[in-house]
């Protein structure tokens, strides 16, 4: 007697893409909307059908359009489970090159908004379409509460492989936990795709005619040529039993005989027809299996909760727990490829302008955030409309998460949709922030009228989407000192290099006190190797409180404290009257340093050689900087197939100029499409121990090409072993194989990746998130930008052509270990503190406020304001303080993230302290919460945790309340 076949799961599902052949709202109004009304009263007219609906986003514009008796039914078929919502995330967000801020976030956003105006919370994961999967998710959907998760694009050879073993559902263990904490139980689709050719079993030729929207006549068809056809009485036997035949061949994959089968793709059901075919013609088939008891199949129609739950009960189990005897897998599936060597590791740097400025955007929000938290629970009056403006961010945000948006794989005009929301979310997050300053500054002398006209300019704007931000010039003059306020939105103290652009090179700084401090003044050089005479970069080194607000003062006159740069070029050097310049004479080796740090360049072309800490160790490293460019005709946005070996574009001659200062050096290389910056801050913080490289790229004159940064370093890490990050939230160890093609061993760097040996470690601090390879010992491969004017046959249609000027920031980091490391190959490993703390001055820097206008409010305008009573511990970060609109109290987000770490590093110069995990969060700050309730990470579930104490690597969210 065979055994019975539960087929517990038919999932209807539509997969609604947020941008990418159309824009969000376009996909909206011409689909979207459809699809949810079609499911609704389809759902409504039997109560044996079942649907899943995953992005939040679009959930939301419909509900905002519905009557009251509309959304009735529609949250009552979520009550009864006919309607699941899966993930309750804003989008499907990438799992590649988006970092857990991001992922976070807009998380938080879909889950919030679905307690305030559903009342549902998802338990079930469901990510059908990122190119590659990430542990990172696994752990935050762990600790969010969720028991499930379902993951599609694996490559095919390991698609194969745990086929073969059964290991297809699996727990996923974080490679950090030394318990079972972080486990999340896990499906993986066996097959090619998630449509329904490729979902009820093996043979896509059989299962393409059970997609009830491919009848002849129809807008699609079954390109094997065999059609769908309706369910009837002459044919049903012959129709189930096809069907139950691929249903048993599939569920030979899996150690159970619970069977899911999706039944969905890319917007589906947008048509009434399509949703009652799917379910009249599928229930025939389900009401013959009934009906025939020694086939021994029992199918419905189920949702993600229903078949979890029938797979836990098969296995003996029930809730949360999970299945015994599952495999336990650790670590990522990158890099995808879905056939040959069609690997997925071009999007990890196609269209790398709007992947900096997604950066950028998560710096602003996050710090709007968090201030405007703070002002909140000061009670301070602020003006209206702020939290409209904080919400439409992150929303802006969390739809530039999705899989074809930080990707850089949509077509032109929804990229340009995308940057225009970015931008926009930017420009509001800045005047929250400067409106939030403002309230703190003023406290109590604050009020409507005040609050309405704001006394701060920010620091950087962008005339739209596609420009690189333009600094303030601050006009100054002998009469009136500037007032420039300088935010830390980082819970850690602060002394680093400030960059401002003044109008005059006859400047001096002062702090609160009216004590005059140290500065310099530096030429601005252009490109074409000339110098500004209408703006001057002034430079001081300026000491911030963890969470505050810092007056300087800026007068327009030197003084004793006032130091000026000289300026040497390769060629001839520009004229000037107010800096020293001269010819580079030698084209021999020269180094630059300051009290921290010592860098070497190549005389012939400017370019970094080697560096050395100093304080900590003699030794010197190599970091030989080189550009270099891979041809690549048949590349796409989606896919790298280099053609051949990447080829240097350094001249051996290449014109570069040298900065030189009391508190800054720089070297400015120009070349055919890189304006490359390598700077040393003579800082006793933290930004004085790395080296700060930029690049401007400029690839537009270009065709088929990508343009690669490569640092030769003289770590000899063994075994072709190197290291990057998984969303900026851990570290896997990477491995270069020779059985793979050049593609196959790039990765993706969201915002690190390291080399080490025994005794010393390089580590380079990204901006953005870039692809990157580590093909020869020592070496480092960090791809800047590609332009390839052919499609690569994934469904955008065309290549990546919109190439923009783009920036792209890196912190360049050398050091010595205290003492050996006898296994620098190990699985699991982690950045240094110092590391860390690089990062963060790197994506989440000082931001400043400059005073536009002398007001009467202006007078009472305290000269600081700090939120927290002390700092937090060296390794605790200060992911989000994230304020609670629907509430109806002062209610904020707290998350903190306590950081692993390796501890065989100097901490130098770092002055914060180490607490063993000790937070207490009801007194860190000056205006002290009156409750704190530890909850799941988006604050769905409480947990039942009332200490303080908070493990390595884990992420806490707690709500406080100000009464």
């Amino acid at each position: 007697m065979s055994l019975w076949l539960v087929v517990t799961g038919v999932v209807l599902t539509s997969y609604c893409i947020i941008g990418w052949i159309k824009t969000f709202q376009d996909y909206y109004n011409q689909q979207t909307r459809h699809i949810i009304n079609n499911v609704v009263d389809a759902l409504a007219e039997d109560e044996k059908r079942r649907f899943i609906w995953a992005e939040i986003s679009f959930f939301e514009l419909w509900w905002s359009e519905q009557p009251k008796n509309r959304r009735d039914l529609a949250k009552k078929l979520i009550d009864s489970g006919q309607l699941e919502i899966v993930t309750g995330g804003w989008v499907m967000n990438d799992e590649a090159n988006t970092h857990y801020f991001a992922m976070v976030d807009q998380l938080m956003e879909g889950h919030q908004w679905l307690h305030d105006n559903v009342g549902v919370k998802p338990i079930s994961g469901w990510a059908i379409d990122p190119f590659g999967y990430t542990p990172t998710m696994a752990y935050l959907l762990q600790r969010m509460g969720f028991h499930n998760m379902l993951i599609q694009r694996v490559h095919y050879a390991l698609k194969k492989h745990f086929s073969q073993q059964k290991q297809l559902e699996y727990i996923w263990r974080q490679n950090w936990d030394h318990s079972t904490s972080t486990d999340m139980l896990c499906h993986m689709m066996p097959f090619y795709s998630y449509d329904v050719p490729h979902t009820c079993g093996p043979d896509p030729k059989i299962c393409c005619q059970f997609d009830f929207k491919r009848i002849p006549g129809s807008r699609v068809s079954c390109p094997w040529r065999i059609p769908a056809q309706h369910i009837t009485g002459s044919n049903v036997q012959e129709r189930a039993t096809a069907i139950l035949d691929q249903y048993r061949k599939k569920a030979q994959l899996y150690r159970t005989n619970v069977l899911l089968v999706p039944l969905g793709d890319d917007f589906r059901y947008d048509m009434s027809s399509e949703t009652h075919d799917q379910y009249n013609n599928y229930q025939r088939i389900f009401t013959y299996f009934d009906s025939h008891p020694e086939l021994h199949v029992k199918a419905q129609f189920g949702t993600l909760k229903d078949y979890f739950t029938a797979l836990r009960k098969a296995t003996g189990v029930s809730g949360k727990a999970h299945p015994t005897g599952f495999p336990v897998l650790e670590g990522d599936f990158f890099t995808y490829a879905d056939r040959d060597v069609d690997y997925w590791s071009g999007y990890y740097t196609s269209r790398p302008f709007y992947k900096n400025l997604d950066r950028i955007l998560e710096d602003r929000l996050r710090a709007a955030e968090i201030i405007y938290s703070l002002a909140v629970a000061q009670s301070v009056v602020l003006p209206v409309g702020l939290e409209q403006e904080l919400t439409r961010a992150r929303r802006n945000l969390g739809l530039f998460q999705h899989h074809d948006g930080i990707t850089g794989t949509a077509k032109n005009h929804v990229v340009v949709d995308y940057g225009n929301r970015l931008l926009d979310a930017v420009n509001g997050a800045d005047h929250v922030m400067a409106a939030a300053a403002q309230a703190l500054l003023l406290g109590d002398s604050q009020s409507e009228s005040t609050a309405s006209s704001l006394i701060f300019d920010v620091d950087e704007t962008r005339a739209q989407h596609d420009s690189l931000p333009e600094k303030t010039i601050i006009s100054l003059s002998q009469d009136v000192k500037k007032t420039v306020y300088l935010y830390n939105s980082l819970a850690h103290m602060r002394q680093e290099l400030i960059i401002l652009l003044v109008n005059s090179p006859s400047a001096s700084v002062y702090d609160a006190d009216g004590n005059p401090i140290s500065c310099q003044v530096n030429p601005i050089v252009t490109s074409a190797g000339g110098i500004t005479a209408s703006k001057y970069e002034l430079v001081f080194i300026a000491k911030m409180a963890p969470l505050s607000l810092t007056k300087y003062d800026i007068a327009g006159e030197a003084n004793q404290f006032t130091t000026i740069a000289s300026l040497e070029c390769s060629g001839d050097p520009p004229s000037s009257s107010i800096f020293k310049t001269s010819t580079i004479s030698s084209r021999s080796p020269f180094t630059l340093s300051t009290d921290q740090l010592e860098a070497t360049f190549d005389g012939s072309n400017g370019l970094l050689r080697s560096m050395k800490r100093l304080h900590s160790d003699d030794s010197v490293i190599q970091t030989k900087i080189d550009f270099t460019v891979y041809s690549s005709p048949s590349s796409g946005a989606y896919l790298f197939l280099p053609a051949g070996l990447a080829q240097s574009v350094v001249e051996k001659s290449t014109s570069y100029c040298v900065t030189k200062g009391s508190l800054l050096h720089r070297v400015q290389v120009t070349m055919a499409m890189i304006n490359h910056v390598v700077q040393l801050s003579n800082s006793p913080g933290v930004d004085g121990q790395s080296l700060y490289i930029s690049n401007i790229i400029d690839v537009r004159r270009e065709n088929n090409k990508e343009l690669v940064m490569k640092l030769s370093t003289s770590i000899n890490n063994d075994d072709s072993v190197y290291y990057t990050d998984l969303n900026g939230f851990q570290t896997i160890r990477r491995k270069t194989l020779d059985k793979l093609t050049t593609q196959g061993n790039f990765y993706p760097m969201p915002s690190y990746m390291f080399l080490q040996d025994t005794t010393s470690r390089v580590t380079l601090l990204s901006g953005q998130p870039l692809g990157v390879s580590s093909r020869e010992r020592g070496v480092m491969e960090v791809v800047l930008d590609r332009r390839l004017s052919r499609d690569d046959n994934r469904g955008l249609g065309h290549g990546v052509t919109d190439n923009k000027m783009t920036l792209s920031s890196f912190r360049l980091l050398a050091e010595h270990r205290s003492a050996a490391d006898s296994n620098p190959t190990r699985e699991v490993s982690y950045p240094s503190l110092m590391a860390h703390h690089t990062s963060s001055i790197l994506v989440l820097p000082v931001h400043h406020f400059i005073m536009k206008i002398i007001s009467p409010s202006a007078t009472t305008m305290a000269a600081s304001y700090t939120g927290l009573k002390g700092r937090l511990p060296c390794d605790v970060h200060m992911l989000n303080l994230r304020s609670v609109f629907t509430s109806g109290r002062r209610e904020a987000a707290l998350l903190l993230h306590r950081k692993g770490f390796d501890c065989g590093f100097s901490t130098r110069p770092l002055t914060c302290h180490l607490t063993n995990g000790q937070v207490p969060v009801q007194q860190i700050f000056t205006s002290p919460p009156t409750s704190s309730e530890r909850t799941s990470l988006t604050m769905m579930f409480p947990v039942e945790d009332s200490t303080d104490h908070i493990e390595p690597m884990e992420i806490t969210t707690n709500r406080l309340s100000w009464s």
